[in-house]
């Protein structure tokens, strides 16, 4: 009986998120159409069709650095569903909360079989690995580029401060979990998918903001990802909105702060539908593949 309840329970959360996810993308859509109708005109249409798509390259790419970093005995258990279920919950990070991505994949992992043990390993990977990443790659980008300023002095240790505080204490309460999962090439996965991004925001920049030249671009880039992980670190903001801006235009001294916001948000509507059209490829990928292919899936 309880099985029963919590497979309907499953059942009406994953149809529930869904709909949560089409509402959510829609009002930011919507919210938003100014912004980024304006920033199509500075960019350039075929250049923001161009960062879409190599987002949504990254974007299908990303599943890898978890599936790369288990350990054989966990990857055998799902490498051949893991990737669709990242990609089908990719999506899910629209949501206002910031959990529910996490919360269809545990789901979905659980209908697979997994136990919750390594349900718990992966999830706490793809909390972690991120953000490890994210400020090792900026740092060390900042620091090469320019001579770091105050405020970003503060943010670095503060987050640095909260991340070792939650790795020790995973550590030491949940070290089993640890052991499911490759943590150093999981991380240098990571590093590479956000060297990619700092990539992909870079050239956005560089078209975005007319007197920035390559070098601007690039450290405006490892703020750029600096400032994802200061936000995501705020458990508040969904995805960060309003605490990366923030902290983008406090550790970069490059223009007025509305300017700033306004030029993050168009990006982040880039990302957007980067993730959308990775969704879209996948799911008609998987949905030709079952019309040519029924008998092997």
């Amino acid at each position: 009986m309880k099985k029963n309840w919590l497979g309907i329970l499953a059942k009406v959360t994953k149809k529930l998120l869904t709909a949560f996810i089409v509402v959510s993308i829609t009002a930011i859509l919507l919210h938003n159409l100014d912004t980024l109708e304006g920033i199509a005109h500075r960019v350039g249409y075929k250049n923001l069709i161009l960062l879409i798509f190599c987002w949504s390259l990254l974007a299908l790419a990303s599943p890898f650095c978890t599936i790369y970093a288990l350990k054989p005995e966990l990857l055998k258990a799902i490498k051949n569903d893991y990737y669709d279920i990242a990609i089908r919950r990719l999506l899910a990070k629209y949501i206002p909360g910031g959990i529910w991505m996490f919360v269809g994949k545990g789901i979905d992992l659980h209908e697979k079989g997994l136990s919750a043990s390594s349900i718990k390993a992966i999830l706490i990977f793809e909390g972690l690995a991120p953000l490890i990443a994210a400020v090792f790659t900026s740092a060390l980008a900042i620091m090469f580029l320019q001579a770091p300023n105050y405020f970003f002095a503060a943010a670095l240790l503060t987050v640095t401060f909260l991340i070792a505080k939650d790795l020790v204490r995973t550590k030491v309460f949940k070290h089993h979990l640890f052991e499911q999962v490759d943590y150093v090439k999981g991380v240098l996965l990571v590093c590479v998918y956000w060297s990619a991004s700092a990539g992909i925001f870079g050239l956005y920049y560089f078209n975005v903001d007319a007197s920035c030249n390559e070098q601007c671009s690039a450290l405006a880039a490892a703020y750029y990802v600096f400032s994802w992980a200061v936000g995501y670190i705020v458990p508040f903001a969904p995805q960060g909105l309003g605490i990366s801006e923030l902290t983008f235009s406090l550790v970069s001294t490059a223009q007025l702060e509305e300017v700033l916001v306004i030029q993050l948000l168009g990006f982040r509507l880039i990302v957007l539908f980067g993730d959308i059209t990775a969704v879209a490829l996948r799911s008609s990928y998987t949905f030709l593949r079952k019309l040519c292919h029924p008998g092997n899936l």
